[in-house]
């Protein structure tokens, strides 16, 4: 599909994973005029998932979360969290950020970058990062600084819109 014949704007936005999917999209996909990316995991928390991940996925396809409390109360919020993380798709995102990390310089289009201070997933220094490789282009980073990993749907999600529309529609 050529984006371009189909619509006159098109903004890749996500989070998380989603987050990296939109910055490769503004690196390969031909009619995407801005992207942001929401909470990327550039920087993991957990460095000995990431670290041992390739290794691991051999012998155990998933490796199990220790935070049952914590799925609990996700579920009591009505969303929902699985109890384990696919090891082969785990491995898939780290190359595909990988990938994002090396071609960054590349990317022509505007970002704008949010990243949660209180992400229990992403180390808060994945949007310093992303706006320090981007310092040359035009690249915005926004800190929130009262929002956790799926911050779309926590305080700061009535920014998040606010923030997404003011670059959307600039």
């Amino acid at each position: 599909m050529d984006l371009q014949e189909e619509y006159a704007q098109v903004f890749a936005v996500g989070l998380s994973m989603g987050g990296l999917l939109a910055l490769y999209s503004g690196l390969h996909v031909p009619g995407v005029c801005g992207v942001s990316s929401i909470n990327a995991p550039v920087f993991q928390r957990s460095t000995r998932t990431t670290a041992l991940a390739p290794l691991i996925r051999i012998f155990r396809p998933y490796w199990p979360k220790q935070e049952q409390g914590r799925q609990r109360q996700l579920e009591a919020e009505g969303r929902f969290a699985y109890d384990c993380f696919p090891l082969r798709a785990f491995q898939s995102m780290m190359e595909l950020r990988n990938q994002v990390v090396r071609e960054l310089g590349d990317l022509r289009v505007p970002v704008l970058i949010m990243q949660s201070q209180n992400d229990e997933v992403v180390k808060s220094e994945s949007g310093r990062y992303l706006a320090a490789q981007l310092r040359h282009r035009e690249a915005r980073l926004v800190e929130l600084e009262n929002s956790e990993h799926v911050a779309t749907m926590g305080p700061e999600k009535e920014k998040i819109a606010r923030e997404l529309a003011e670059f959307i529609t600039r």
